[in-house]
């Protein structure tokens, strides 16, 4: 494995991970706004 492939595969996992906390985030928000 090169590194470009290795950069491809870092960068996919950290936007997902950072799409879920997102949506988790949001979800909290809406959950507890009064």
């Amino acid at each position: 494995m090169n590194f470009k492939e290795y950069y491809n595969v870092v960068a996919y996992f950290v936007t997902k991970n950072v799409s879920i906390l997102a949506i988790l985030h949001i979800e909290y928000l809406e959950l507890h706004s009064f």
